[in-house]
């Protein structure tokens, strides 16, 4: 998995840099915080209290009977 970021600065110069191995990728996996970070802030429009309870029980997945309450 490759990412390509380029600015564009104001004077007109573009910059950029190709990253293959960045931040949770399997080469650079996230630590259980840096992805419970990552989930609340792509799920910030949804309750907090609610995000948070539906991260811990994806950590414990296996417990699960079934997986109804994802989509409740």
């Amino acid at each position: 998995l490759t990412s390509l970021v380029a600015v564009e600065l104001n004077d007109g110069r573009t910059v950029s840099t190709r990253v293959e191995d960045f931040m949770g990728t399997p080469k650079r996996p996230l630590d259980a915080a840096g992805m419970k970070e990552k989930v609340m802030l792509n799920t910030k429009r949804f309750p907090q209290a609610q995000m948070e309870s539906m991260f811990e029980r994806l950590q414990n997945i296996e417990n699960e009977a079934n997986l109804d309450w994802l989509t409740a």
